[in-house]
């Protein structure tokens, strides 16, 4: 048999470890959670305002414990007609402010995402 010992492997694999749980960590869920804030301050910020209460609908949440996911939802008893409002009807035209929010603020989301990965990952890996 033949082997290969390597100096500093272990320290190595204890590092990598450490970096590995970064992605599954309550951290990881704070970053996804200032980019969704990112999205719905852009949703809030073009949302039609007649009554105000569709932009008032929308709001997110943390998601799964388990799973580093961020929900965006709208609350439809504030606004139990936000699907007319997003979708449109046979009278009205429709908005889709959550269609264009989500292009709009991709750019701004995926940096915020971006930045607090890099920032767990340095906080991880010293």
């Amino acid at each position: 048999m033949f082997s290969i010992g390597v100096d500093g492997i272990t320290a190595t694999e204890d590092k990598i470890g450490k970096l590995s749980d970064v992605f599954s960590s309550a951290e990881v869920k704070d970053v996804y959670m200032e980019g969704a804030q990112a999205f719905l301050d852009v949703f809030r910020e073009t949302a039609p305002v007649v009554t105000g209460r569709f932009r008032r609908s929308g709001f997110i949440e943390r998601g799964s414990p388990d799973k580093p996911d961020v929900l965006f939802m709208i609350d439809y008893k504030i606004c139990p007609y936000a699907n007319i409002v997003e979708y449109g009807s046979a009278r009205q035209a429709p908005h889709a402010t959550i269609r264009r929010a989500v292009e709009s603020s991709g750019p701004a989301v995926a940096q915020t995402i971006a930045a607090g990965l890099k920032r767990e990952l340095e906080d991880k890996a010293a």
